[in-house]
C-alpha cells in the first residue's frame, strides 16, 4: 500500500525539479528569489540538514578548481 505513495512522491519531486530548472533557465535573474522563498519554508532542523548536505557534498575545498562556479551573488544581508 505504501509503494504507490512513494512512487507518487518521486514523480512529484521529479516534476517539481524539472519545473524549477525550467523557470531558472527562463528567468536566471530570479534564482535568488526562488531559493530564498524555498528556504523560508524550512524550519531550523530542516535548514541545518540542508546546510550539512551542501557543506558535506559541495564544500569548495573538496571540489576541483575547474568545477567551482565563479558566479557569486551579492546580497544585502542586513535585510534578512
Amino acid at each position: 500500500m505504501t509503494r504507490p505513495i512513494i512512487t507518487n512522491i518521486y514523480k512529484r519531486r521529479s516534476a517539481f525539479s524539472d519545473e524549477l530548472l525550467s523557470i531558472i533557465a527562463d528567468y536566471p535573474d530570479q534564482q535568488i528569489v526562488i531559493i530564498d522563498e524555498l528556504l523560508s519554508k524550512l524550519n531550523h532542523i530542516q535548514l541545518d540538514e540542508l546546510e550539512d548536505l551542501i557543506v558535506n557534498n559541495y564544500d569548495e575545498d573538496d571540489v576541483p578548481v575547474d568545477k567551482v562556479s565563479t558566479f557569486h551573488c551579492k546580497r544585502d544581508l542586513d535585510s534578512l
